[in-house]
């Protein structure tokens, strides 16, 4: 199990201070990213291998808004 902690900064936000729609996004790429260096995939293994992320298509299910900080 991999854990990502990010405080959501003020320049994801909007003026309400909720994060973006694409925000939510990032943060799972940035997760799916850690989760695969932790089994022992780094960015140097995926250029080995030529593989790249690819996110073809995403359904969020939003129950609360990320807020600033």
């Amino acid at each position: 199990t991999t854990e990502l902690i990010h405080r959501v900064a003020y320049h994801e936000c909007d003026l309400q201070q909720i994060a973006h729609t694409a925000t939510y996004l990032r943060y799972m790429q940035e997760a799916a990213f850690a989760a695969t260096a932790a089994a022992g995939f780094s960015e140097d293994a995926f250029t080995a291998m030529r593989r790249v992320w690819l996110i073809r298509e995403h359904q969020i299910d939003f129950f609360l808004p990320l807020r600033y900080n």
